[in-house]
């Protein structure tokens, strides 16, 4: 066994179901809170809401704020990754991109025409969420027409027309290749793309229930455009392509495991077999309950590896790797205990899903959702210690 890998080379070895030097680790996401505790200062560029809300400020502010608040995003995400210890690097955490037309009060901004379409966000620190106003009715442009099949039909056709048009070979992602070359002991975390249906969107709910058929020509096509990339990713360096959409709650997919495997799998399997024709693995990211149809991702599809793996949810970390050998599995440190529990809960949910990872391998040990603001610190700080302990 290796005894002093990179992280780069710790992940693909778990992937591989090689032998590791200690068991490599990956915290899904952070809020503001929990990274500012964990690097010890205020601000962090890392987070959900909060992150997006640091944006906001930095836009109105003008360009130079804004650049600077760029190159604090990128610098926060190395440092939160050499502090957790994980061997995955995300250099994109939530972002904003539209400028603020007017600041309102200290949490609320306003965004588009103040005197036609508007909209306020107004931030709670406390909670880091936002909540969002739309101005007057009389302002806004007309509502979105309702779906309809022939208009999943016309969008599929049009992603048909692009297929033709895209070049065989379009050489490297140039973006993504400068990115990987500057990190080289860390794989860093990109997504090319999914096809699934969203279970946050009415508008897509109502499509796959009503037009199955259709849904699945359109997810095809989507598919089919963006395996249509996967060489251009692979060519820049990229060793695992992560990309996914919510579609499970905790009681389980937002579609029958009937459905979902008409509508969605074809077209999974289709992102998978690409990349792996070019030599890259493929891994999902969802959370909640995925067991009617984890077959369906793990055997038919071939998916590689699975992020978010939501024990609360009911998804085992061990039964999950006796169920699926050759499949990774990232998380499994539930949030709802870091936020509520104790240091002793906390340190006993470590060393189990520790105790997983080096009986069977293919673990990703970490938090599986986003540590959220009010987790106590030592309760984070019993997190980090306890994986550093036992790896």
């Amino acid at each position: 066994m290796t005894s002093s890998m990179t992280s780069k080379e710790r992940v693909l070895a778990t992937i591989r179901g090689e032998p590791v030097d200690r068991i490599p680790v990956y915290h899904l996401q952070f809020s503001g809170h929990a990274a500012s505790v964990i690097l010890g200062r205020p601000d962090v560029c890392i987070g959900g809401a909060h992150n997006q809300w640091l944006e906001m400020n930095a836009l109105w502010r003008g360009d130079e704020a804004h650049r600077e608040f760029v190159e604090r995003c990128e610098s926060d995400a190395v440092a939160i990754t050499k502090a957790c210890g994980m061997d995955m690097l995300r250099l994109d955490y939530w972002r904003w991109r539209d400028k603020p037309a007017r600041k309102v009060d200290e949490h609320t901004f306003l965004f588009g025409d103040p005197d036609g379409r508007w909209y306020t966000m107004t931030y709670d620190p406390q909670i880091e969420l936002f909540t969002r106003k739309d101005g007057p009715s009389a302002g806004r442009e007309p509502a979105e027409s309702e779906p309809s099949e022939a208009a999943l039909i016309s969008e599929a056709e049009e992603l048909e027309r692009r297929l033709s048009d895209t070049p065989a070979d379009a050489g490297p992602d140039v973006k993504l290749k400068a990115r990987i070359e500057k990190y080289p002991d860390f794989l860093v975390r990109y997504g090319g793309g999914t096809a699934a249906v969203d279970m946050t969107d009415v508008a897509q709910l109502l499509a796959v229930a009503y037009w199955p058929e259709a849904m699945a020509r359109l997810l095809m096509a989507r598919a089919r455009l963006l395996a249509a990339k996967m060489s251009s990713l692979r060519a820049a360096g990229l060793d695992v392509d992560i990309a996914g959409l919510d579609f499970c709650s905790a009681q389980g997919p937002c579609m029958s495991p009937g459905t979902f495997r008409r509508v969605v799998v074809p077209a999974m399997k289709v992102l998978v077999d690409a990349c792996h024709g070019n030599g890259m693995y493929y891994f999902y990211t969802s959370d909640g309950n995925f067991w009617p149809v984890a077959d369906d991702m793990f055997e038919t599809a071939g998916v590689d590896g699975w992020m978010e793996t939501d024990r609360s949810a009911g998804m085992d970390l061990r039964k999950l790797r006796e169920r699926y050998p050759r499949v990774t599995i990232q998380g499994n440190i539930r949030v709802q205990l870091l936020h509520l529990g104790t240091q002793e809960d906390v340190r006993r949910e470590v060393m189990e899903c520790m105790e997983v990872a080096h009986e069977l391998g293919g673990v990703l040990v970490g938090a599986s959702n986003l540590i959220m603001p009010g987790t106590p610190p030592e309760n984070i700080e019993t997190l980090i210690t306890t994986i550093e302990r036992c790896r």
